[in-house]
């Protein structure tokens, strides 16, 4: 039996899509914080003598894949 799109299905997968960015929007905030504490405590020395922030871009044949932390 096959699903159709119907107002019931739309408001769940509404209600889910919302729920989902909400918890996305909250940990990221908590991750920004966590972060900008721990760079506000060192000093503008400590933070110039550290390498260059780099960031690559999937390639189409990654996306899909983890990528290992540094």
């Amino acid at each position: 039996m096959a699903e159709t799109l119907g107002q019931d299905n739309y408001n769940n997968l509404h209600l889910l899509v919302q729920t989902a960015q909400t918890w996305v929007v909250n940990e990221f905030d908590a991750l920004c914080q966590t972060l900008t504490k721990e760079l506000e405590a060192k000093s503008y020395d400590e933070l110039d003598s550290r390498e260059p922030i780099t960031y690559k871009a999937p390639t189409i044949d990654e996306i899909g894949k983890n990528r290992n932390a540094p």
